[in-house]
């Protein structure tokens, strides 16, 4: 006979079923009472094996938790000594097969569905942590095809959500063990010499960069003092890193004190958090820019070299102008050798020998970057007097070819500036010869002077063609020329000389209307 519990509420239905049956059956009629006991002793059965289940089923249940107690406690400890994924999935799979008996328990992780549904001997439970799907805990029970009853179900459901919390802390290991690995693969192949210390200022991380640098082993500086380790130079210029308010801070550093060719290096070193008590340590990276030093001077005397071609090419521009005013002087000395003539052409003639001397004086100084120049207090009215003096034998040319050019002076009178008067004057002579070249069929030349607060103003102006828009965006460009003799450096050395004092020049022209040239330099302090 098998007896099937069921619920007290069910008992008193049961023996009435009975008894009905008893009822129809053919013959006389029988006397139900005597059958009353017969029932109350069927109810009292049946709930004695209802309550025999219940309790079978408690200690069942109490057995499987004492089981995944244990079994948890397994995989915990095998976690412990290696928190890896692999050998984490393995504790759970190999641990619940032993433990609990189950044929077979797999791990599948990844959000994909499991690719079998549930049947007989078989379940899968969802691995959830903190709302990420993570997987899937399969259980089979084996070629019995013993099925999970209820209990047994709601406890594997309770249990993978332990599992799932082991598996994603087996995930964050994983993640962060492959960036330790990312980091350190990046610190041990950097270029870079990457030094970090700890509070007390001992080394921890040195890598092979830094051993190369600093000329310090791994094993000779690991744990050591790094104001001990790193060479008396880098050392002393980064001092207050180790034991002042260890803020950033970058610094050149020449080292010669290592085994090799000296070095160049640019060495940072920053707060390096340490802990969670607010520590610092400090990290130190250093670069070797040796090679970029020396491209750099490399560099610096091939433009040096350019800058002395372009020198020399605006030298012998300016050369050929003092020289045809020397030329002209000494035609006009010789068509008209008055003394008066002769005194004046020959005062000319100096003045613009002594300016060629002034000439070969730049490149000198220029070769020797010489930049304590020796100024004086210039007149601007002055130097223009002696400009238009120099280029007067122009002036002769322009009237023989009926081209006259009407010069005019509107000098005002202004504070001096502090200079050489004869980059001025190579200035300015560029600047009137220029205006000449502008007009072919003559015109009027106006220079003029005045005062704006502490700047001096001089303007050179001409009636002439004009400039383009195009033009005059790149006039004062090295090499830029609109002439099939010029050479481009005439307004270029003019920039170069006013800019070299600290004032601008400017330029307003348009086609047709004649062009200005405007020159600001700083009024000298008096004195």
């Amino acid at each position: 006979m098998v007896v099937v519990p069921v619920g007290d509420e069910g008992l008193p239905r049961v023996a009435a079923y009975l008894v009905l049956y008893l009822s129809r059956e053919p013959g006389p009629v029988v006397d139900l009472a005597p059958l009353r006991p017969v029932t109350d002793l069927m109810v009292t059965a049946c709930r004695t094996a209802a309550l025999l289940a219940a309790a079978a089923r408690q200690a069942n249940e109490q057995s499987l938790r004492a089981v995944q107690r244990e079994i948890l406690r397994q995989i915990s400890a095998a976690v412990l000594l290696d928190p890896s994924l692999d050998r984490t999935i393995a504790a759970i799979t190999h641990s619940l097969e032993e433990g609990a008996g189950y044929e077979r328990v797999q791990v599948l992780l990844g959000p994909t569905p499991v690719p079998e549904p549930d049947r007989p001997g078989r379940a899968s439970f969802p691995l959830v942590a903190q709302g990420r799907p993570l997987g899937h805990l399969v259980v089979e029970t084996g070629r019995s095809g013993r099925d999970l009853d209820r209990s047994e179900r709601e406890l594997l459901r309770m249990f993978s959500e332990s599992v799932a919390l082991i598996v994603r802390n087996a995930h964050l290991h994983q993640e962060l063990s492959e960036a330790k690995s990312f980091l350190e693969n990046l610190i041990q192949s950097a270029m870079e010499a990457i030094v970090a210390v700890d509070p007390e200022g001992r080394v921890v991380v040195w890598n092979p960069a830094a051993a190369r640098i600093f000329g310090a082993s791994l094993d000779a500086a690991r744990g050591k003092l790094v104001t001990d380790v790193l060479p008396l130079s880098v050392r002393n210029q980064l001092e207050p890193c180790f034991t002042g308010s260890r803020g950033n801070r970058m610094v050149a550093v020449h080292v010669a004190e290592v085994e090799g060719p000296a070095l160049d290096l640019t060495v940072t070193c920053s707060p390096l958090p340490w802990g969670g008590r607010g520590d610092q340590g400090v990290l130190v990276v250093a670069r070797d820019v040796t090679e970029q030093r020396r491209w750099e001077e490399q560099m610096v005397r091939s433009e040096k070299l350019s800058a002395l071609g372009q020198l020399a090419m605006g030298m012998a521009h300016d050369f050929t102008n003092l020289l045809q005013a020397i030329l002209g002087h000494t035609q006009l000395i010789a068509y008209e050798p008055s003394p008066e003539r002769v005194s004046r052409g020959l005062s000319t003639i100096e003045q613009a020998v002594r300016d060629g001397v002034e000439m070969v004086g730049r490149i000198k100084r220029f070769a020797r970057r010489d930049v304590d120049r020796k100024l004086e207090r210039v007149d601007f009215r002055v130097a223009i007097r002696e400009v238009l003096e120099i280029v007067r034998p122009r002036w002769a040319q322009s009237d023989l070819k009926g081209a006259p050019v009407a010069v005019r002076q509107e000098l005002a009178p202004v504070p001096p500036v502090l200079a050489r008067g004869a980059e001025l004057r190579e200035a300015l002579i560029n600047l009137v010869l220029n205006a000449a070249d502008a007009m072919p069929k003559g015109g009027s030349l106006t220079l003029r002077t005045a005062r704006d607060g502490a700047w001096v103003v001089v303007e050179v102006a001409d009636s002439g063609l004009g400039i383009p828009p195009d033009v005059r965006r790149r006039i004062f460009e090295p090499f830029f020329t609109t002439k099939e003799t010029g050479t481009g450096l005439g307004l270029s050395i003019v920039s170069g000389i006013i800019s070299s004092y600290g004032g601008t020049i400017d330029v307003e022209s348009e086609p047709g209307t004649g062009t200005t040239f405007t020159i600001r330099l700083p009024a000298a302090t008096t004195t």
